[in-house]
């Protein structure tokens, strides 16, 4: 029943999608209608249960349901999740017959050989079982809730210079672009819109920060299957220059800001661009993508391979040294990490950075003049999640002694100007 029922969440369709259409929409070549079926809040809120429950009570992952999600939910493909319907559904429709054998394959690939110019890379038996390892649901879930960069390029070509408008793409569907900030506007208008208080967050925007939400925990306690996954979806570059470097270290100096207390930090002359007053949405990112960043890269191999390296601190000094501080995990693998020494550098900054400025907004919500309007419960749940990530993420930087290393970095390079 939950497998049915997340299958009609992501593709929002009440009957089943005809033969031809469905391989074009896998593979993202068109998307198709959406019927009003269920409420996009109420997919949100679903893969938020699915993360929920990948965590249990002691804070650690639980492998079973991780499993079940992986491979029971995101790998199933339309053909196997309407043969579990029940009747008269599964009995009128196009796949309730249809199967794959080997044959059908070989005879495919021998009528790809016959046409002209066919140069065969020996790969096809790997290529196959790489698209079955795929999370299927997760890609026609894309093709149905975001839309394609060509289609928000020719919107934005209408309005003036594509170049001066960053459009943020779907990190493991770089063709599919994320969805803009307000409800009914398009990308180039946010910065506009940002100056009038009131607008209304696209609410798809959140499913796509859940999403990422899940994927980081599916990956969560050095789950090395599910991140292969994962990897395989988005490559390193992409990890670095987006993942990394865009949606999370840039958002040293991003300051929140409550809706009940934007118009005093506007007359207090606080807010001066869109930096000093992020919204909930702003919110959803930050914490959503450090999640994937922490769970699918920073506690994966090599960073926490105790096997091969004493990586992980075994003891602190009182003068902040250590007794087992090396960097093998870069002399190992090198420039193939998406996470690069400057990037941990970087991390270690915006984790103080931020902890230091949601504390002065814990103490700005709990004075007494904004007692009698507290915050929304959305943002005091997500500000929460931050706060979580948050402390997993410099507990295991601080684990893996790079914040003892920077700290000393800092100080000799400090005596050496001096002295000089």
């Amino acid at each position: 029943m939950l497998m049915d029922v997340l299958w009609k969440l992501f593709t929002r369709r009440k009957a089943v999608i005809s033969d031809e259409d469905h391989k074009q929409f896998g593979e993202n070549q068109m998307t198709i209608g959406r019927d009003e079926y269920y409420w996009v809040k109420y997919v949100e809120h679903v893969m938020d249960l699915l993360s929920d429950l990948c965590i249990g009570p002691d804070g650690h992952a639980i492998p079973q349901i991780q499993e079940f999600i992986a491979q029971d939910l995101m790998k199933v493909s339309e053909a196997n999740s309407i043969r579990r319907r029940p009747e008269p559904e599964c009995s009128d429709n196009v796949w309730t017959k249809t199967k794959i054998t080997v044959e059908q394959h070989t005879q495919a690939s021998i009528e790809i050989q016959r046409k002209g110019g066919y140069v065969g890379s020996g790969k096809g038996l790997a290529k196959l079982f790489a698209k079955k390892d795929e999370f299927t649901l997760l890609k026609l879930g894309t093709a149905t809730f975001f839309d394609t960069f060509e289609d928000v390029l020719d919107q934005i070509t209408e309005e003036g210079d594509e170049d001066s408008i960053q459009v943020p793409r779907v990190l493991w569907a770089q063709h599919r672009v994320q969805p803009p900030r307000f409800e009914g506007c398009r990308y180039g208008q946010d910065s506009f819109l940002m100056q009038q208080p009131g607008q209304k967050i696209h609410p798809s925007r959140f499913l796509y920060f859940s999403l990422v939400n899940l994927l980081g925990h599916l990956a969560a306690d050095r789950n090395v299957e599910n991140c292969a996954i994962l990897h395989r979806a988005m490559p390193a570059g992409v990890a670095r220059n987006q993942l990394i470097q865009k949606e999370v270290l840039r958002n040293a100096g991003q300051i929140f800001v409550p809706h009940h207390l934007y118009s005093e930090k506007k007359k207090r002359g606080e807010i001066k661009e869109a930096r000093d007053a992020g919204d909930l949405s702003d919110l959803a990112a930050l914490s959503s993508h450090l999640a994937l960043v922490v769970h699918a890269f920073l506690g994966q191999p090599p960073f926490t391979d105790e096997a091969h390296r004493s990586a992980v601190i075994s003891q602190v000094y009182l003068d902040s040294t250590r007794a087992d501080d090396d960097d093998a995990v870069f002399e190992d693998v090198g420039a193939t990490l998406a996470l690069q020494l400057d990037d941990l550098r970087l991390l270690c900054h915006m984790c103080s950075w931020q902890f230091a400025s949601l504390a002065e907004l814990c103490r700005d919500m709990v004075q007494i003049a904004h007692r009698k309007t507290p915050p929304k419960q959305d943002f005091s749940n997500c500000m929460s999640h931050l706060v979580s990530i948050l402390s997993i993420t410099m507990s295991k930087l601080i684990g893996l002694g790079y914040f003892e290393r920077f700290k000393r970095t800092a100080t000799d390079s400090m005596i050496y100007e001096i002295g000089g």
